[in-house]
């Protein structure tokens, strides 16, 4: 392994791939960004693996979720790039071989998000015909129709109309759900200031409570993320990301396509207690 660039302080010791790095809670020197100290070590809010930063406090803080190296490198400029022993450290374990060449971090340019589908009537995806009251037809179907039924319920909580006899039976966090949503928006530095019209249709005001009944099997951190891309303004990948804790916008875009796809198979009746939205036991991302 090559890695060229500007040039990191030199004192003589070794550097090491961070692809071979698998000590959990143990402190080592690293090189991303910048110089610091980091350890592997469990996220206690969800368990995910996570590289940890040493802030001068001498408190530990969640620096970027832990890679798999077989995902390859990661797009955030944050990861670290490789690792050696904290100074005047006595190693007892056996070390890789050593990285070669002039260390540095990646220059990473993130791709631009696209832009959001136009918001008319065919929001979000104007080209797929909606069912109503029938499992979806594709998966595109399925999104688009739980993302629909999420703005409406959403618009019913915030004009204060009555909730429909049916509404009874759903979970009260779902309603605090949309109204935090409500007060999010206002403050939140990733979203437009202005909303789009968007009102629903007499095909909405019907299958809205049908579609989000496959939404409301999913696990409660993951509903959220579906009801943030439902809000009005969207909010980004990035704001979602940074609003759950998610890590970054691609894990946020992969949680959220594991939660369509999901819905897609409830949809399809596939009995909800033979599918979850958890990732596997002791995966990380």
């Amino acid at each position: 392994m090559k890695i060229t660039g500007w040039t990191a302080p030199d004192d003589g010791r070794p550097w090491y791939p961070v692809a071979q790095f698998q000590r959990v809670n143990v402190a080592v020197e690293a090189l991303g960004a910048a110089l610091i100290t980091v350890k592997l070590a469990q996220h206690p809010s969800h368990n995910r693996l996570m590289w940890w930063d040493l802030l001068a406090s001498g408190d530990w803080a969640p620096l970027v979720p832990w890679r798999h190296p077989g995902l390859g490198p990661s797009l955030d400029g944050r990861y670290p790039v490789c690792w050696r022993p904290l100074a005047g450290i006595d190693w007892p374990h056996p070390l890789p071989s050593p990285v070669a060449g002039p260390l540095a971090a990646p220059v990473v340019i993130e791709p631009p998000e696209p832009p959001p589908h136009p918001e008319t009537d065919g929001w979000p995806y104007p080209d797929v015909r909606l069912g109503c009251r029938v499992p979806p037809v594709s998966i595109e179907e399925c999104e688009a129709r739980v993302l629909r039924g999420l703005r409406k319920m959403n618009i019913m909580a915030r004009v204060g109309h009555a909730a429909r006899s049916i509404a009874a039976d759903w979970p009260a966090e779902w309603y605090y759900l949309m109204r935090r949503i409500e007060d999010v928006e206002r403050s939140d530095g990733h979203i437009g200031d202005v909303r789009v019209a968007w009102t629903p249709t007499r095909r909405d005001n019907t299958d809205w409570d049908y579609a989000l009944d496959w939404w409301r099997h999913l696990d409660p951190e993951v509903r959220e993320l579906v009801a943030l891309r439902a809000a009005n303004p969207v909010f980004s990948w990035r704001g979602c990301a940074e609003r759950l804790r998610l890590g970054n916008k691609e894990t946020c875009r992969a949680a959220y396509a594991r939660a369509i796809d999901v819905m897609y198979r409830i949809a399809l009746t596939v009995p909800a207690e033979n599918v979850s939205s958890k990732q596997p036991a002791g995966a990380v991302a």
